[in-house]
Protein backbone atom coordinates (compact mmCIF):
# COMPACT_ATOMS: atom_id res chain seq x y z
CA UNK A 1 0.00 0.00 0.00
CA UNK A 2 1.33 3.45 -0.80
CA UNK A 3 0.91 6.43 2.04
CA UNK A 4 1.99 9.53 0.66
CA UNK A 5 -0.33 11.79 -1.45
CA UNK A 6 0.58 12.62 -4.82
CA UNK A 7 1.64 16.36 -5.19
CA UNK A 8 0.54 19.15 -7.56
CA UNK A 9 -2.50 17.03 -9.36
CA UNK A 10 -3.59 15.51 -6.23
CA UNK A 11 -6.61 18.11 -5.46
CA UNK A 12 -8.35 17.22 -9.06
CA UNK A 13 -7.55 13.55 -7.62
CA UNK A 14 -9.01 14.22 -4.29
CA UNK A 15 -11.63 15.77 -5.74
CA UNK A 16 -13.51 12.87 -7.73
CA UNK A 17 -16.32 11.42 -5.86
CA UNK A 18 -14.82 7.74 -5.64
CA UNK A 19 -11.56 9.62 -3.70
CA UNK A 20 -13.87 11.27 -1.79
CA UNK A 21 -15.48 7.85 -0.70
CA UNK A 22 -12.32 6.28 -0.28
CA UNK A 23 -11.14 9.22 2.02
CA UNK A 24 -14.66 8.77 3.77
CA UNK A 25 -14.20 5.14 4.38
CA UNK A 26 -10.39 5.24 6.17
CA UNK A 27 -12.17 8.21 8.32
CA UNK A 28 -14.83 5.89 9.47
CA UNK A 29 -12.43 3.31 9.93
CA UNK A 30 -9.93 4.90 12.42
CA UNK A 31 -13.16 5.98 13.82
CA UNK A 32 -14.32 2.26 14.17
CA UNK A 33 -10.45 0.38 15.58
CA UNK A 34 -9.69 3.98 18.06
CA UNK A 35 -6.29 5.48 18.36
CA UNK A 36 -3.20 3.40 18.56
CA UNK A 37 -2.91 3.91 22.11
CA UNK A 38 0.06 4.17 24.22
CA UNK A 39 3.48 3.07 23.22
CA UNK A 40 5.37 0.20 24.67
CA UNK A 41 8.37 1.15 27.66
CA UNK A 42 11.44 2.14 26.08
CA UNK A 43 15.38 2.22 26.90
CA UNK A 44 16.75 5.99 26.76
CA UNK A 45 18.44 6.38 23.54
CA UNK A 46 21.72 7.28 24.55
CA UNK A 47 23.13 6.82 27.47
CA UNK A 48 24.19 9.18 30.54
CA UNK A 49 27.75 8.40 30.93
CA UNK A 50 30.24 5.41 29.02
CA UNK A 51 33.49 4.11 30.37
CA UNK A 52 35.82 1.98 27.53
CA UNK A 53 37.77 -0.48 29.68
CA UNK A 54 41.17 -1.72 29.22
CA UNK A 55 40.30 -4.68 27.93
CA UNK A 56 38.04 -3.21 24.98
CA UNK A 57 35.06 -3.58 26.60
CA UNK A 58 32.46 -0.88 27.21
CA UNK A 59 30.26 0.10 30.05
CA UNK A 60 26.95 2.06 29.23
CA UNK A 61 25.02 3.48 32.12
CA UNK A 62 21.43 4.87 31.59
CA UNK A 63 19.18 6.72 33.63
CA UNK A 64 15.97 4.07 32.90
CA UNK A 65 13.43 6.05 35.38
CA UNK A 66 14.53 9.71 34.03
CA UNK A 67 14.97 11.05 37.77
CA UNK A 68 18.37 11.88 36.65
CA UNK A 69 20.70 8.81 38.39
CA UNK A 70 22.32 6.24 36.06
CA UNK A 71 20.37 3.35 37.72
CA UNK A 72 21.09 0.61 34.79
CA UNK A 73 23.74 -0.62 32.79
CA UNK A 74 25.40 -2.42 29.76
CA UNK A 75 28.64 -3.99 29.18
CA UNK A 76 29.21 -5.25 26.08
CA UNK A 77 31.82 -7.33 25.15
CA UNK A 78 35.40 -6.31 22.88
CA UNK A 79 33.30 -7.66 19.89
CA UNK A 80 29.83 -5.20 20.61
CA UNK A 81 27.62 -7.54 22.00
CA UNK A 82 25.62 -6.85 25.29
CA UNK A 83 26.64 -9.33 27.85
CA UNK A 84 26.25 -8.20 31.16
CA UNK A 85 23.23 -5.99 32.57
CA UNK A 86 24.31 -4.45 36.04
CA UNK A 87 21.07 -2.70 38.48
CA UNK A 88 21.10 -0.20 41.45
CA UNK A 89 18.74 -2.10 43.50
CA UNK A 90 19.06 0.64 46.25
CA UNK A 91 18.79 3.59 44.63
CA UNK A 92 22.14 5.30 45.70
CA UNK A 93 23.10 5.27 42.34
CA UNK A 94 25.67 2.82 42.01
CA UNK A 95 25.21 -0.71 40.36
CA UNK A 96 25.27 -3.33 42.94
CA UNK A 97 23.93 -6.34 40.34
CA UNK A 98 24.77 -7.67 37.50
CA UNK A 99 23.27 -10.50 35.39
CA UNK A 100 25.75 -12.14 33.20
CA UNK A 101 23.38 -12.75 29.51
CA UNK A 102 25.61 -15.87 28.65
CA UNK A 103 25.18 -17.57 32.08
CA UNK A 104 20.79 -17.56 32.69
CA UNK A 105 19.27 -20.79 33.04
CA UNK A 106 17.54 -21.86 29.38
CA UNK A 107 14.73 -23.36 31.14
CA UNK A 108 14.00 -19.72 33.24
CA UNK A 109 13.61 -18.34 29.75
CA UNK A 110 10.91 -17.01 27.65
CA UNK A 111 11.37 -16.71 23.92
CA UNK A 112 9.96 -13.90 22.00
CA UNK A 113 10.05 -14.44 18.09
CA UNK A 114 9.08 -10.74 16.29
CA UNK A 115 8.14 -11.10 12.77
CA UNK A 116 8.76 -7.66 11.18
CA UNK A 117 7.07 -6.56 7.34
CA UNK A 118 9.37 -5.28 4.98
CA UNK A 119 12.74 -4.20 6.79
CA UNK A 120 15.51 -4.41 4.47
CA UNK A 121 18.95 -6.17 5.53
CA UNK A 122 21.06 -3.38 4.61
CA UNK A 123 19.67 -1.04 6.83
CA UNK A 124 19.78 -3.41 9.90
CA UNK A 125 23.40 -4.24 9.22
CA UNK A 126 23.78 -0.17 8.91
CA UNK A 127 22.04 0.40 12.15
CA UNK A 128 24.13 -2.31 13.86
CA UNK A 129 27.38 -1.01 12.94
CA UNK A 130 26.31 2.15 15.11
CA UNK A 131 26.31 0.46 17.90
CA UNK A 132 22.50 -0.78 17.73
CA UNK A 133 21.10 -4.30 17.84
CA UNK A 134 23.64 -5.07 20.10
CA UNK A 135 22.25 -8.14 22.25
CA UNK A 136 22.08 -9.67 18.68
CA UNK A 137 24.92 -11.26 16.55
CA UNK A 138 25.65 -9.55 13.37
CA UNK A 139 22.80 -10.04 11.06
CA UNK A 140 21.89 -12.85 8.65
CA UNK A 141 21.30 -12.31 5.33
CA UNK A 142 17.50 -13.87 4.57
CA UNK A 143 16.79 -14.49 1.07
CA UNK A 144 12.79 -14.62 0.43
CA UNK A 145 11.31 -16.21 -1.65
CA UNK A 146 10.03 -15.25 -5.04
CA UNK A 147 7.69 -13.70 -6.00
CA UNK A 148 9.02 -11.53 -2.83
CA UNK A 149 5.49 -11.23 -0.95
CA UNK A 150 5.02 -11.52 3.00
CA UNK A 151 2.17 -14.71 2.89
CA UNK A 152 4.65 -16.49 1.11
CA UNK A 153 7.56 -15.71 2.43
CA UNK A 154 6.37 -16.59 6.33
CA UNK A 155 4.36 -20.01 5.00
CA UNK A 156 7.89 -21.23 4.27
CA UNK A 157 9.62 -19.66 7.17
CA UNK A 158 6.61 -22.26 8.89
CA UNK A 159 7.06 -24.71 6.17
CA UNK A 160 2.59 -24.28 6.26
CA UNK A 161 3.25 -23.94 2.24
CA UNK A 162 1.21 -24.09 0.25
CA UNK A 163 -0.91 -20.44 0.14
CA UNK A 164 -3.78 -20.40 -1.63
CA UNK A 165 -2.28 -17.23 -4.41
CA UNK A 166 0.36 -14.71 -4.78
CA UNK A 167 -2.08 -12.60 -2.81
CA UNK A 168 -5.33 -12.59 -1.56
CA UNK A 169 -6.77 -12.49 -5.27
CA UNK A 170 -6.31 -15.08 -7.29
CA UNK A 171 -7.83 -16.94 -10.32
CA UNK A 172 -8.81 -21.10 -9.35
CA UNK A 173 -9.23 -21.91 -12.73
CA UNK A 174 -12.44 -20.85 -13.27
CA UNK A 175 -13.16 -17.48 -11.35
CA UNK A 176 -11.50 -14.74 -9.47
CA UNK A 177 -11.37 -15.58 -5.83
CA UNK A 178 -11.13 -13.10 -3.24
CA UNK A 179 -10.24 -10.14 -2.61
CA UNK A 180 -10.74 -7.19 0.40
CA UNK A 181 -12.61 -10.08 2.70
CA UNK A 182 -9.97 -12.94 1.66
CA UNK A 183 -6.76 -10.33 3.38
CA UNK A 184 -9.40 -9.16 6.09
CA UNK A 185 -10.01 -12.31 7.13
CA UNK A 186 -6.09 -13.90 6.14
CA UNK A 187 -7.57 -16.96 4.23
CA UNK A 188 -4.06 -16.22 2.12
CA UNK A 189 -2.20 -16.62 5.23
CA UNK A 190 -1.72 -20.32 6.72
CA UNK A 191 1.51 -19.39 8.75
CA UNK A 192 -1.18 -17.35 11.24
CA UNK A 193 -2.01 -20.45 12.80
CA UNK A 194 1.51 -20.11 14.57
CA UNK A 195 1.75 -16.04 15.42
CA UNK A 196 0.28 -15.13 18.70
CA UNK A 197 -0.41 -11.61 17.55
CA UNK A 198 -1.24 -9.91 15.37
CA UNK A 199 -2.95 -6.90 14.56
CA UNK A 200 -6.44 -6.78 13.52
CA UNK A 201 -6.65 -6.63 9.41
CA UNK A 202 -9.38 -3.70 9.73
CA UNK A 203 -6.79 -1.70 11.46
CA UNK A 204 -4.25 -2.01 8.83
CA UNK A 205 -5.61 0.94 6.51
CA UNK A 206 -5.41 2.87 9.28
CA UNK A 207 -1.83 1.77 10.15
CA UNK A 208 -0.56 3.06 6.64
CA UNK A 209 -1.65 6.59 7.60
CA UNK A 210 -0.35 6.89 10.68
CA UNK A 211 2.41 4.39 11.00
CA UNK A 212 4.55 5.09 13.44
CA UNK A 213 1.97 5.50 16.33
CA UNK A 214 0.56 2.08 15.43
CA UNK A 215 4.00 0.25 15.02
CA UNK A 216 4.37 1.80 18.58
CA UNK A 217 0.72 -0.19 19.51
CA UNK A 218 2.20 -3.57 17.97
CA UNK A 219 4.92 -3.31 20.32
CA UNK A 220 2.57 -2.10 23.51
CA UNK A 221 0.69 -5.14 22.68
CA UNK A 222 3.63 -7.62 22.14
CA UNK A 223 4.98 -6.05 25.69
CA UNK A 224 1.93 -6.75 27.67
CA UNK A 225 1.67 -10.13 25.51
CA UNK A 226 4.85 -11.53 27.21
CA UNK A 227 4.91 -10.38 30.31
CA UNK A 228 2.04 -12.52 31.04
CA UNK A 229 3.66 -15.88 29.73
CA UNK A 230 5.40 -18.07 31.89
CA UNK A 231 9.22 -19.24 31.64
CA UNK A 232 9.76 -21.77 29.20
CA UNK A 233 6.91 -20.41 26.15
CA UNK A 234 7.41 -19.39 22.93
CA UNK A 235 5.40 -15.41 21.47
CA UNK A 236 5.46 -15.33 18.01
CA UNK A 237 4.12 -11.51 16.96
CA UNK A 238 3.65 -10.04 13.48
CA UNK A 239 4.37 -6.48 12.85
CA UNK A 240 2.45 -4.74 10.03
CA UNK A 241 3.80 -1.37 10.97
CA UNK A 242 7.50 -1.92 9.57
CA UNK A 243 6.32 -2.91 6.07
CA UNK A 244 4.13 0.82 6.74
CA UNK A 245 6.61 3.08 7.82
CA UNK A 246 9.18 2.21 4.75
CA UNK A 247 6.14 2.73 2.54
CA UNK A 248 5.49 5.77 3.56
CA UNK A 249 8.30 7.39 4.24
CA UNK A 250 11.35 4.86 3.04
CA UNK A 251 14.81 5.45 4.43
CA UNK A 252 13.47 7.83 7.05
CA UNK A 253 10.61 5.79 8.38
CA UNK A 254 12.61 2.66 8.83
CA UNK A 255 15.44 4.36 10.53
CA UNK A 256 12.13 5.73 12.89
CA UNK A 257 11.16 2.38 13.62
CA UNK A 258 14.31 0.23 14.03
CA UNK A 259 15.73 2.69 16.43
CA UNK A 260 12.29 2.02 18.27
CA UNK A 261 12.80 -1.69 17.90
CA UNK A 262 16.03 -1.28 19.10
CA UNK A 263 15.15 0.48 22.68
CA UNK A 264 12.11 -1.77 23.16
CA UNK A 265 14.20 -4.89 22.72
CA UNK A 266 16.69 -3.54 25.19
CA UNK A 267 13.70 -2.31 27.56
CA UNK A 268 12.03 -6.17 27.59
CA UNK A 269 15.39 -7.31 27.89
CA UNK A 270 16.48 -5.26 31.15
CA UNK A 271 13.02 -5.34 32.62
CA UNK A 272 13.07 -9.13 32.61
CA UNK A 273 16.89 -9.55 33.54
CA UNK A 274 17.54 -11.32 30.78
CA UNK A 275 15.02 -13.95 30.84
CA UNK A 276 13.15 -13.25 27.73
CA UNK A 277 15.24 -13.87 24.60
CA UNK A 278 14.33 -12.35 21.80
CA UNK A 279 14.62 -13.16 17.71
CA UNK A 280 14.15 -11.23 15.29
CA UNK A 281 13.48 -11.25 11.55
CA UNK A 282 11.41 -9.69 8.50
CA UNK A 283 9.75 -11.54 5.35
CA UNK A 284 11.95 -9.17 3.01
CA UNK A 285 13.39 -5.80 1.84
CA UNK A 286 12.58 -2.86 0.10
CA UNK A 287 13.72 -0.82 -2.45
CA UNK A 288 13.04 2.69 -0.63
CA UNK A 289 12.21 4.35 -4.01
CA UNK A 290 8.88 6.06 -5.32
CA UNK A 291 7.16 4.09 -7.45
CA UNK A 292 5.56 4.07 -10.75
CA UNK A 293 2.43 2.31 -11.99
CA UNK A 294 3.06 -0.63 -14.44
CA UNK A 295 -0.12 -0.33 -16.28
CA UNK A 296 -0.32 -4.21 -17.16
CA UNK A 297 -3.78 -4.86 -17.85
CA UNK A 298 -3.44 -2.54 -20.87
CA UNK A 299 -0.32 -3.12 -22.00
CA UNK A 300 -1.48 -6.62 -22.85
CA UNK A 301 -4.42 -5.19 -24.25
CA UNK A 302 -2.87 -3.06 -26.51
CA UNK A 303 -0.54 -6.09 -27.34
CA UNK A 304 -3.93 -7.94 -28.47
CA UNK A 305 -5.05 -9.69 -25.52
CA UNK A 306 -8.13 -10.19 -23.89
CA UNK A 307 -8.42 -9.15 -20.37
CA UNK A 308 -11.04 -10.65 -18.46
CA UNK A 309 -12.05 -13.08 -15.46
CA UNK A 310 -11.80 -16.43 -17.78
CA UNK A 311 -9.90 -18.23 -19.86
CA UNK A 312 -12.03 -18.61 -22.90
CA UNK A 313 -9.86 -18.15 -26.05
CA UNK A 314 -6.27 -18.29 -26.93
CA UNK A 315 -6.10 -14.77 -26.61
CA UNK A 316 -7.84 -14.52 -23.05
CA UNK A 317 -5.48 -13.60 -19.94
CA UNK A 318 -6.68 -12.99 -16.34
CA UNK A 319 -4.58 -10.08 -14.21
CA UNK A 320 -5.29 -10.01 -10.56
CA UNK A 321 -3.89 -6.94 -9.10
CA UNK A 322 -4.44 -6.41 -4.95
CA UNK A 323 -1.22 -4.49 -3.12
CA UNK A 324 1.02 -2.40 -4.67
CA UNK A 325 3.72 -4.45 -5.60
CA UNK A 326 6.41 -5.18 -8.22
CA UNK A 327 5.65 -8.32 -9.13
CA UNK A 328 2.49 -9.55 -10.97
CA UNK A 329 0.49 -13.03 -11.73
CA UNK A 330 -0.72 -13.50 -15.38
CA UNK A 331 -2.88 -16.70 -15.74
CA UNK A 332 -3.25 -17.56 -19.80
CA UNK A 333 -3.75 -20.42 -21.98
CA UNK A 334 -0.73 -19.43 -24.02
CA UNK A 335 2.23 -18.39 -21.43
CA UNK A 336 5.34 -19.02 -23.74
CA UNK A 337 3.42 -15.71 -26.18
CA UNK A 338 2.26 -13.92 -22.87
CA UNK A 339 5.71 -14.09 -21.18
CA UNK A 340 7.24 -13.24 -24.54
CA UNK A 341 5.40 -10.26 -25.44
CA UNK A 342 4.49 -8.70 -21.67
CA UNK A 343 8.44 -7.75 -21.76
CA UNK A 344 7.18 -5.29 -24.37
CA UNK A 345 5.71 -3.37 -21.52
CA UNK A 346 7.34 -0.42 -20.06
CA UNK A 347 8.92 -1.68 -16.56
CA UNK A 348 8.13 -5.45 -16.93
CA UNK A 349 12.28 -7.10 -16.71
CA UNK A 350 11.79 -10.40 -16.40
CA UNK A 351 8.98 -13.34 -16.94
CA UNK A 352 8.74 -16.37 -15.87
CA UNK A 353 6.50 -19.91 -16.82
CA UNK A 354 6.70 -23.74 -16.77
CA UNK A 355 7.15 -26.10 -19.34
CA UNK A 356 7.00 -29.41 -18.75
CA UNK A 357 10.03 -30.54 -16.84
CA UNK A 358 11.33 -27.10 -16.99
CA UNK A 359 10.94 -22.75 -15.74
CA UNK A 360 11.93 -20.45 -18.77
CA UNK A 361 12.61 -17.12 -17.89
CA UNK A 362 12.40 -14.41 -20.38
CA UNK A 363 14.30 -11.13 -20.11
CA UNK A 364 15.28 -8.19 -21.74
CA UNK A 365 18.55 -9.71 -22.12
CA UNK A 366 17.47 -13.06 -23.64
CA UNK A 367 15.65 -16.27 -22.56
CA UNK A 368 17.01 -19.53 -20.57
CA UNK A 369 15.48 -22.61 -19.28
CA UNK A 370 16.09 -23.66 -15.69
CA UNK A 371 16.26 -27.70 -14.77
CA UNK A 372 16.23 -29.61 -11.43
CA UNK A 373 17.91 -32.46 -10.51
CA UNK A 374 19.12 -34.20 -6.74
CA UNK A 375 22.24 -32.33 -7.00
CA UNK A 376 21.37 -28.73 -8.30
CA UNK A 377 20.24 -26.50 -10.75
CA UNK A 378 21.38 -26.50 -14.74
CA UNK A 379 20.58 -23.05 -16.08
CA UNK A 380 20.76 -23.74 -20.38
CA UNK A 381 21.07 -20.02 -21.90
CA UNK A 382 18.92 -20.14 -25.47
CA UNK A 383 19.71 -16.67 -25.85
CA UNK A 384 21.47 -13.72 -24.41
CA UNK A 385 21.86 -13.95 -20.52
CA UNK A 386 18.47 -13.19 -18.74
CA UNK A 387 19.76 -13.64 -15.10
CA UNK A 388 23.18 -12.74 -15.67
CA UNK A 389 24.16 -16.07 -14.18
CA UNK A 390 26.69 -17.32 -17.24
CA UNK A 391 29.97 -16.14 -15.58
CA UNK A 392 28.66 -17.26 -11.36
CA UNK A 393 28.28 -21.15 -13.65
CA UNK A 394 31.56 -20.93 -15.32
CA UNK A 395 33.18 -19.76 -11.81
CA UNK A 396 31.52 -23.05 -10.80
CA UNK A 397 32.37 -25.15 -13.40
CA UNK A 398 35.98 -24.17 -12.67
CA UNK A 399 36.29 -24.93 -9.22
CA UNK A 400 34.52 -28.37 -9.73
CA UNK A 401 31.05 -27.69 -8.54
CA UNK A 402 29.12 -28.53 -11.55
CA UNK A 403 28.34 -32.01 -12.87
CA UNK A 404 28.93 -34.06 -15.77
CA UNK A 405 25.00 -33.52 -16.86
CA UNK A 406 26.02 -29.62 -16.38
CA UNK A 407 24.02 -29.17 -12.88
CA UNK A 408 25.50 -26.92 -10.65
CA UNK A 409 25.71 -27.79 -6.84
CA UNK A 410 22.61 -26.57 -4.74
CA UNK A 411 24.38 -24.77 -2.17
CA UNK A 412 27.62 -23.74 -4.24
CA UNK A 413 25.00 -21.85 -6.49
CA UNK A 414 23.02 -20.30 -3.15
CA UNK A 415 26.69 -18.89 -1.66
CA UNK A 416 27.61 -17.75 -4.96
CA UNK A 417 24.56 -15.42 -5.89
CA UNK A 418 23.69 -14.36 -2.00
CA UNK A 419 24.82 -10.67 -3.11
CA UNK A 420 24.34 -11.06 -7.17
CA UNK A 421 21.89 -8.89 -8.93
CA UNK A 422 18.88 -12.05 -8.65
CA UNK A 423 19.83 -13.63 -5.46
CA UNK A 424 19.13 -17.47 -5.38
CA UNK A 425 17.08 -17.02 -8.93
CA UNK A 426 17.45 -20.70 -10.07
CA UNK A 427 16.39 -22.37 -7.09
CA UNK A 428 13.43 -19.06 -6.41
CA UNK A 429 11.89 -19.19 -9.95
CA UNK A 430 11.77 -22.85 -9.50
CA UNK A 431 9.95 -23.15 -6.16
CA UNK A 432 7.54 -20.67 -7.28
CA UNK A 433 6.17 -23.07 -9.86
CA UNK A 434 6.61 -26.21 -7.31
CA UNK A 435 4.51 -25.98 -4.27
CA UNK A 436 4.96 -22.42 -3.25
CA UNK A 437 1.13 -21.83 -3.85
CA UNK A 438 -2.10 -23.76 -4.64
CA UNK A 439 -2.99 -21.95 -7.49
CA UNK A 440 0.18 -20.89 -9.44
CA UNK A 441 0.01 -18.08 -12.02
CA UNK A 442 0.95 -19.24 -15.73
CA UNK A 443 3.34 -16.52 -15.84
CA UNK A 444 5.37 -14.69 -13.15
CA UNK A 445 6.42 -11.11 -13.68
CA UNK A 446 9.27 -9.41 -11.55
CA UNK A 447 9.62 -5.43 -12.74
CA UNK A 448 12.08 -3.07 -12.35
CA UNK A 449 12.39 -2.41 -8.58
CA UNK A 450 10.77 1.23 -9.35
CA UNK A 451 7.87 -0.04 -10.54
CA UNK A 452 4.85 -1.74 -9.22
CA UNK A 453 1.28 -3.34 -10.49
CA UNK A 454 -1.88 -2.99 -8.14
CA UNK A 455 -5.20 -1.15 -7.25
CA UNK A 456 -5.87 1.98 -9.29
CA UNK A 457 -7.86 2.98 -6.31
CA UNK A 458 -4.45 3.09 -4.15
CA UNK A 459 -2.43 4.44 -6.87
CA UNK A 460 -4.68 7.71 -7.63
CA UNK A 461 -4.61 8.01 -3.89
CA UNK A 462 -1.02 7.46 -2.27
CA UNK A 463 2.55 7.03 -3.68
CA UNK A 464 4.81 4.55 -2.50
CA UNK A 465 8.42 5.02 -0.97
CA UNK A 466 9.26 1.79 -0.43
CA UNK A 467 8.59 -1.49 -3.04
CA UNK A 468 9.20 -5.15 -2.85
CA UNK A 469 7.82 -8.02 -5.16
CA UNK A 470 10.35 -8.24 -7.50
CA UNK A 471 13.50 -10.95 -7.73
CA UNK A 472 15.81 -7.76 -7.08
CA UNK A 473 18.30 -7.87 -4.48
CA UNK A 474 17.16 -4.96 -2.33
CA UNK A 475 13.24 -6.38 -2.31
CA UNK A 476 14.40 -10.28 -1.65
CA UNK A 477 16.95 -10.26 0.92
CA UNK A 478 15.26 -9.68 4.67
CA UNK A 479 17.26 -10.01 7.98
CA UNK A 480 17.39 -12.08 10.79
CA UNK A 481 19.51 -12.21 14.33
CA UNK A 482 18.42 -13.76 17.64
CA UNK A 483 20.42 -13.17 20.93
CA UNK A 484 20.27 -17.31 21.32
CA UNK A 485 23.38 -17.41 18.94
CA UNK A 486 24.81 -16.68 15.16
CA UNK A 487 23.10 -17.47 12.43
CA UNK A 488 24.67 -18.48 8.93
CA UNK A 489 26.02 -15.30 6.83
CA UNK A 490 23.05 -16.21 4.85
CA UNK A 491 20.19 -18.42 4.54
CA UNK A 492 17.15 -19.04 2.38
CA UNK A 493 13.84 -17.69 4.27
CA UNK A 494 12.74 -21.71 4.47
CA UNK A 495 15.62 -23.09 6.01
CA UNK A 496 15.65 -20.02 9.06
CA UNK A 497 13.28 -21.63 11.18
CA UNK A 498 14.80 -24.56 11.99
CA UNK A 499 18.58 -22.80 12.36
CA UNK A 500 17.01 -20.69 14.53
CA UNK A 501 16.44 -23.60 16.47
CA UNK A 502 19.69 -25.09 16.10
CA UNK A 503 20.91 -22.10 18.25
CA UNK A 504 18.24 -22.70 20.52
CA UNK A 505 15.73 -20.24 19.99
CA UNK A 506 12.03 -22.15 20.49
CA UNK A 507 10.37 -21.62 17.25
CA UNK A 508 7.46 -23.64 17.07
CA UNK A 509 7.54 -26.61 14.34
CA UNK A 510 4.72 -26.70 11.79
CA UNK A 511 3.29 -29.87 13.64
CA UNK A 512 2.78 -27.79 16.75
Amino acid sequence: MTIVFRESTDLAVIRSPWITRWLSAIVCLAWLVGCAGPGPTLMPEWPIAQNVLPSGAIERFYDSDNDGRQDYYERLSADGRITVLGYDTDGDGRIDRRVDLERIDPATQRDLVILLDSIPYEMVCEQWDKGRFRLFPRPTRVISPFPVMTDLSFAEFFDVSPCPGMESIYFDGRHIVGGVGQYLTWKNSPWLTHVDYSMRTLAHGVTYYFPLPWFGHELKRIEDLVGERAAGTTTVAYCVGTSAVGANSGRAGHLAALVKLDRFCRSIVRRSEGRVRISLLSDHGHTLTAGRLVRLAAGLERLGYHVGRNLKGEDAVVVTPFGMVSCAAIYTNAPAAVARDALDIDGVRLTAYRDGDSVVVVGRDGQARIHRSSFGYRYDVETGDPLRLTGVIDGLHGSGHVDSEGFAADGRLFDATIDHDFPDALHRLWRAFQGLMEYVPDVLVSLDSDRFCGSGTMTAMFRLEGIHGDLGLTSSTGFAMSMAGPLPAAIRMEDLRDALRRVGAEVPPASE
